[in-house]
């Protein structure tokens, strides 16, 4: 381009051939052509030649040796070194596009498809253990003994009583009192009043001027720190004594107690220390009267005493 270019400045510059018109020179047509002939061949010319230079794998003219590059005229040791292969890139899976709520929950489609192209490490089903029971219901349950056996019996408690406890002045019926009970295991249509035990028992003096008593009726029992208990317990009782002292042949017998009634409402506190899994000491009270729902005879009665007691 830079010939023809310079071709071109030639010719318009002008010739003895110029025609003048006016005050505007023009060139000869005839000689811009050839000047212009004459630069495009010579362009060609030196294309020709830059060729095998610009295009090493292009085959040099016949009968002319290859002419190195300007290249290879610079940097010898690089031109004669073999280009590189290109390592063939691995083919990369396609990003799985996320969102910005992906990336803090990110949904199972997402999951699953970017696990597709990888393999995901194998992760072992982790089941939740059922929940431990606490440590005291579990000691409780390996040191509270099987209550009855395979019968309805769940304890039984002997001990000896005070008959007739009276303070700051002396008691009709003195004298000490055997008592033995027997306690059955709670039924499940008692269990809307807190499970008590239903008990049956009996109280036995030795002397004939002494009353005796049949009782029963139902016991509710609270165990603290696993080895102190409280028992209450609410019945009713029957006894052999006197109603009023003028019973007997008219004669009044002051060394007796007057109940007014046969049947008594019968009433115990005791506490008791657990030990041995089935052993048990304790001290009760006992109170029997007719609360004044008889007559006006009322004298009542209370005995007091320690027992043992064997859980079955």
């Amino acid at each position: 381009m830079v010939v023809v270019a310079a071709a071109v400045l030639t010719a318009c510059a002008g010739s003895p051939d110029d025609e003048r018109i006016g005050e505007r020179v023009l060139p000869d047509t005839r000689v811009v052509a050839e000047h212009f002939q004459q630069a495009v061949a010579m362009q060609g010319a030196y294309a020709f030649q830059l060729a095998p230079q610009q295009h090493p794998t292009r085959p040099a003219p016949p009968g002319e040796p290859a002419k190195p590059s300007w290249w290879a005229r610079l940097w010898p040791a690089a031109a004669s070194q073999p280009a590189a292969a290109k390592p063939a890139a691995a083919s990369q899976p396609a990003p799985v596009s996320e969102s910005f709520f992906d990336r803090f929950w990110p949904s199972p489609t997402a999951s699953r498809a970017a696990g597709s192209t990888a393999a995901r490490p194998a992760v072992a089903e982790v089941r939740p253990r059922p929940p431990a029971a606490p440590a005291a219901a579990v000691a409780a349950t390996a040191t509270r003994p099987r209550e009855g056996g395979g019968s309805g019996l769940s304890e039984i408690r002997v001990g000896a009583l005070k008959h007739a406890v009276a303070f700051g002045h002396r008691s009709k019926e003195q004298g000490m009192d055997g008592n033995v009970e027997a306690l059955f295991r709670s039924p499940g249509w008692l269990a809307w009043a807190y499970s008590p035990r239903p008990h049956l028992g009996i109280v036995a003096n030795g002397s004939k001027r002494a009353t005796d008593f049949l009782y029963g009726g139902l016991t509710w029992e609270w165990m603290y720190w696993d080895a102190l208990f409280v028992d209450f317990s609410f019945g009713f009782s029957v006894h052999d004594g006197m109603l009023d002292n003028s019973e007997i042949a008219g004669k009044a017998r002051f060394d007796r107690r007057e109940f007014g009634c046969r049947a008594l409402f019968r009433e115990s506190l005791e506490f008791g220390y657990r030990f041995l899994e089935r052993h048990s000491l304790s001290v009760m009270w006992e109170h029997h009267s007719h609360g004044s729902l008889c007559n006006e005879e009322n004298e009542g009665i209370d005995n007091a005493g320690v027992r043992y007691g064997y859980r079955l």
